[in-house]
């Protein structure tokens, strides 16, 4: 036990050091960014996959022709060099990308249609075949039933599947979920039938490149780095290069290899522990204090499940609570808003809704919810989120995400519904 004490007060060394390297950057303003100012740096299709394609685009006004999607393929090739497709070659000269590419209405059997986030075709050369790239981009988004199964017929169909590669980008590179790659004839085989690629392993590397390539161009080279440092946050590799070095070799030996593989191994519990005793612990106090009725819902106390949450409202309240939910599994995508107690009560919940709605233009509704928004730390797989849970910030956010609704009541007065005080 005194080694692994040891050995994490190393560890926290490193980590002192990071944090001061940071604070020097911040005053260098290096921590100025574009995406994370406007709050885009988590919108796939309008931020990740229109970037993505931009800088693919031999037509883009980046002004650098073919140079970045010959980079590339040039990973593609190494990523598929040992695969049954290690003959796919493109030819990037007249290429063409398109972003959220329609493939027809989605069919009643879910096997034909959709939206193709990112959709890359070889230009037309007299007697070569189309050769087509289909990514579909996932920063948080659940699968969908025969997803990967729906382009894999299209590409067959409209290309041949020798002439086309689909590709699953993530944030870590993780596989799609069976009902994604399951059909009606068959099941998708991985490194056969769609490749895994990753933010963090695939696409910051090829940045990098592209940064590189971009040396004499300084509004494009600037604004890659920008795209890449909003990545490294999002794979959390965010850490100063040097010192991430200095720390892989203390753990990479024979006397430490074993205590970090096991920290990683209960990486969820850890966080699960945290979140069921501290933020359970934040939140009590603020259902105390305002006197509301309080309920978390979680499996078997795992709140890496999808859909976790805790309730708070009052008795009165008779069709909806304000709710605080994982949208996503592993922590991720922390939404709040009005919940309705259930979705089939339809007349009593559109009245709900359209009162709200009269009134807010930041939120959004779904089946379950009258209105929901993501809260503002919504990612708790990310370092900065213990520190403000810990110091109280996210407490107070909370209380007053709270204390908003009973305002928008006290102004809008919907007690007439039979709501809430909301």
């Amino acid at each position: 036990m005194e080694d692994i004490k040891e050995l994490l007060h190393k560890i926290r060394r490193f980590i002192d050091e990071d944090e001061i390297l940071k604070k020097e950057k911040s005053k260098r303003g290096e921590d100025f960014n574009v995406f994370k100012i406007m709050h885009v740096e988590n919108d796939e299709v309008r931020t990740h996959s229109a970037m993505l394609a931009a800088l693919m685009d031999p037509k883009g006004t980046h002004s650098c022709g073919t140079a970045f999607l010959e980079l590339f393929c040039q990973q593609l090739h190494d990523l598929v060099c040992d695969s049954k497709c290690s003959n796919f070659v493109f030819d990037s000269t007249n290429a063409t990308v398109d972003v959220e590419k329609s493939i027809g209405g989605i069919s009643g059997d879910n096997e034909e249609g959709g939206r193709m986030d990112i959709l890359i075709k070889s230009g037309s050369i007299q007697g070569d075949k189309t050769k087509a790239i289909i990514i579909e981009n996932k920063i948080y988004a659940s699968d969908q039933t025969k997803q990967l199964y729906r382009y894999y017929q299209f590409a067959d169909q409209k290309y041949g599947l020798e002439n086309s590669l689909i590709l699953y980008l993530t944030l870590d590179g993780h596989s799609p979920h069976d009902i994604s790659v399951t059909g009606s004839s068959r099941k998708m085989k991985k490194n056969e039938d769609y490749f895994c690629i990753s933010y963090r392993d695939f696409i910051r590397p090829w940045l990098q490149k592209c940064t590189e390539k971009a040396f004499d161009k300084p509004l494009v080279r600037e604004t890659i780095i920008q795209y890449r440092n909003i990545l490294s946050l999002l794979t959390y590799q965010n850490m100063d290069e040097q010192k991430q070095k200095e720390l892989i070799e203390l753990l990479a030996n024979s006397e430490n290899i074993f205590t970090a593989i096991r920290i990683h191994d209960n990486y969820n519990r850890i966080l699960n522990k945290v979140i069921g005793v501290e933020l359970r612990k934040q939140v009590e106090e603020i259902a105390n204090e305002l006197r509301l009725e309080l309920e978390f819902r979680t499996e078997n106390g795992y709140w890496q499940q999808q859909y976790s949450h805790f309730l708070l409202w009052k008795k009165e309240w008779s069709y909806a609570k304000i709710c605080f939910e994982f949208k996503n599994a592993n922590f991720n995508k922390l939404s709040y808003g009005i919940r309705y107690n259930s979705p089939k009560t339809r007349e009593d919940n559109e009245n709900i809704k359209e009162r709200i709605q009269e009134k807010t233009h930041d939120g959004r509704s779904e089946e379950w919810w009258a209105y929901i928004k993501d809260f503002e730390y919504n990612d708790w797989r990310r370092e900065y989120v213990y520190r403000k849970l810990f110091n109280k910030d996210i407490q107070k956010e909370i209380k007053e995400c709270v204390q908003d609704f009973n305002e928008f009541d006290r102004r809008h007065n919907y007690v007439n519904i039979d709501f809430i005080e909301l």
